[in-house]
């Protein structure tokens, strides 16, 4: 079975090498339409994710990019339970093996005390849905959203093609304590101002 990767970052650090790596392991790269572009502009070998969602437009320009249920299905696909693999097949959803992900710089944004129009188009809504899925599906998938995670991540899986279960649930625990502490930079902005 083909392997594959789901980016969709804004920090774009560490970025070209991770997935020039991906490909050697044999990973069939899809990512949002900026990294997309972005890694094309590298030579990166990549697929668009409007091929996945067989949907062009991009919907609300930042706004809905990778909101697709055939997305979000690939994402939280269990590889032992049959029913979900035979949606898979039925209605031709591609599994993600490795989610990258992080979010819109909205607490760099808050902090720079820009308009309060450009902070809340930083409130990021994708992103932590997507990293919420691969976290909560971290046996069948490994989430990665820290750049600083990249190179110990490739080393296991040229080691070993995978990663163990215990690397898989602490690299969810972090996902999960990123979409809380992102949550909860927009709580306290949202209760230190009043927005009209």
């Amino acid at each position: 079975m083909t392997k594959h990767a789901l980016i969709s970052v804004s920090d774009y650090a560490g970025l070209t090498k991770l997935a020039r790596k991906l490909v050697a392991l044999g990973f069939t790269l899809v990512a949002s339409l900026g990294n997309a572009i972005y890694l094309e502009k590298q030579h990166v070998k990549v697929t668009r994710i409007q091929t996945i969602t067989k949907y062009s437009p991009m919907m609300m320009p930042n706004g809905i990019k990778s909101i697709h249920h055939l997305v979000f299905a690939g994402i939280l696909a269990d590889r032992n339970n049959e029913e979900h693999m035979m949606e898979v097949d039925k209605y031709h959803i591609t599994t993600f093996d490795v989610v990258v992900c992080n979010f819109y710089p909205f607490q760099r944004m808050a902090s720079r005390h820009a308009p309060d129009k450009a902070i809340m188009q930083n409130i990021d809504i994708g992103g932590p849905a997507m990293v919420r899925c691969a976290a909560k599906n971290y046996r069948n998938v490994i989430i990665v959203t820290d750049p600083h995670d990249y190179d110990s991540v490739l080393t296991a899986l040229e080691k070993g093609k995978t990663i163990s279960v215990d690397a898989r649930r602490e690299l969810a625990v972090k996902a999960f304590k990123l979409t809380k502490s992102y949550d909860d930079g927009i709580v306290t902005y949202l209760s230190r101002r009043t927005v009209s």
